[in-house]
């Protein structure tokens, strides 16, 4: 049973002989009462105030979830896209490569025909110069025996000439006729 101050205030006691002293019971009742409203308005003020911090709690716990969900849901987030840029770059590098792949590759063809294509102008260069060499040598021959024919037709030139000499002399007339057709 809770007792109120209503409730000491208005207790009565049975009087007995010699009993206590009705004024001083009711001043320390009164005393008493007053202690008591002093004492239930303090615990009724603790109380508001516990649920106003309990309240607070509650928001405090409710924010704290809200920065926890939202830490989680950033880090969340941050991961994928740290995933995501880690997945990015070798893609990237990876096609980088292939493209480096490539590239070597058409260098290393091109290289392949640029020097079969140097193989088969050195062989055309050495086909040229013995052609060459083989026409010179064959103009050197042609001029050699050229030079043997033209000292040839003069020898016989200057032997025909001799010959005619001889016959002029024998035959005066044939001098004279041989002389001015020549």
């Amino acid at each position: 049973m809770k007792i109120t101050p209503i409730d000491v205030q208005q207790q009565s006691f049975k009087s007995k002989f010699r009993g206590l002293d009705p004024v001083e019971v009711a001043s320390y009742l009164e005393l008493v009462a007053s202690e008591m409203e002093e004492i239930i308005a303090e615990n009724r003020r603790l109380k508001d105030e516990i649920a106003l911090r309990d309240r607070e709690i509650t928001q405090y716990k409710e924010r704290e979830s809200a920065i926890k969900a939202t830490m989680l849901a950033a880090q969340k987030a941050t991961d994928e896209l740290r995933d995501q840029a880690k997945r990015e770059a070798e893609i990237l590098i990876n096609e980088a490569e292939l493209k480096a792949e490539k590239i070597l590759q058409n260098a290393h063809e091109r290289m392949v025909a640029i020097t079969e294509e140097l193989g088969d102008l050195k062989r055309q260069k050495m086909q040229f110069q013995e052609s060459l060499r083989g026409i010179i040598s064959a103009h050197s021959k042609l001029l050699a025996l050229n030079d043997e024919l033209a000292e040839e037709a003069r020898r016989n030139d200057n032997v025909t000439y001799l010959n005619a000499s001889k016959n002029v002399r024998f035959d005066g007339q044939m001098a004279r006729s041989a002389v001015s057709a020549g």
